[in-house]
């Protein structure tokens, strides 16, 4: 997706959707369950944000205690994470690579 696709994008039932719908983070400044509002008021990178949120990683539902692990996991290694989203990408990528050999 564009940036600004990707910025609006939100799901019904999302761990977004629970986080806005928490009055103490709207009292706080959550602006709603957008990604992008998501990014900007949880100070996540987009890499931060992919690795807690895309179902290409998480499959297409995920459970509170795995979404309260990772978010712990970025809290405490931001420089594991980016080594870990430079993996991910290089592995998703091989077995298109290997399609074209």
């Amino acid at each position: 997706m564009d940036g600004r696709q990707r910025d609006v994008l939100r799901a019904d039932n999302s761990a977004l959707t629970v986080a806005f719908e928490d009055p103490v983070l709207r009292d706080e400044g959550l602006q709603s369950d957008t990604l992008a509002d998501a990014i900007t008021f949880f100070g996540l990178s987009e890499c931060d944000a992919h690795y807690v949120l895309c179902s290409c990683l998480n499959g297409q539902t995920m459970t509170a205690g795995a979404a309260a692990l990772k978010v712990r996991g970025l809290a405490g290694q931001k420089v594991s994470l980016l080594a870990a989203c430079l993996i991910a990408g290089a592995l998703m990528a091989v077995p298109f690579a290997v399609s074209f050999i």
